[in-house]
């Protein structure tokens, strides 16, 4: 996980970004949710990131 932000006066951190690592076939919800409004399936999208 990478965070990019700031620290407090307090000394809490507030963060403005937050990147996390994921494997290749991870889906953000409201990308899964438009590809059903648009009838795409799941394997048509990710037909590019099979390595055989």
């Amino acid at each position: 996980v990478v965070v990019r932000g700031f620290l407090n006066e307090d000394g809490t951190f507030t963060a403005e970004e937050v990147l996390a690592k994921h494997d290749e076939t991870y889906m953000p919800p409201e990308v899964a949710d438009s590809l059903q409004e648009k009838n795409t399936s799941y394997d048509q999208t990710t037909k590019s990131l099979r390595f055989d």
